[in-house]
């Protein structure tokens, strides 16, 4: 490849994230979603806590449907890591039961969590 067309490859999944964070605006949609695919960007960090929660929520309505991709299976697991690294261990809780992953728990809760995600959990049995 040469440096154009490196340069349209970042511009285009550059815009394509910026796309995604403008439509956590939107209602109804899975237009955020949409858009976070088609970036090449693996780094949803930066982007802060609020988009990560919305993300979630629109995979989570995804993965409901009949033939989940495994690219969301992989974008949810990495969600989860976020949800516990910003303390947001009820979110964590509520995706992992909304694509029924309940099993994943043991592999990301530690001592530190144990107790709030046992809390979360009574709520839902």
């Amino acid at each position: 490849m040469d440096k154009m067309q490196l340069d349209s490859c970042f511009n285009q999944s550059l815009c394509a994230d910026i796309v995604s964070v403008v439509a956590m605006a939107l209602t109804n949609t899975t237009e955020m979603l949409h858009y976070h695919l088609f970036s090449s960007s693996e780094d949803i960090d930066p982007w802060g806590h609020e988009y990560i929660i919305h993300l979630s929520a629109e995979i989570a309505s995804e993965l409901k449907k009949v033939d989940p991709t495994q690219k969301l299976s992989v974008l949810a697991k990495r969600i989860i890591t976020l949800l516990i690294k910003h303390n947001a261990v009820h979110e964590m809780c509520h995706l992992l039961m909304e694509i029924e992953e309940s099993g994943l728990i043991h592999r990301v809760i530690d001592k530190h969590i144990y107790e709030r995600v046992c809390i979360c959990l009574k709520r839902y049995v």
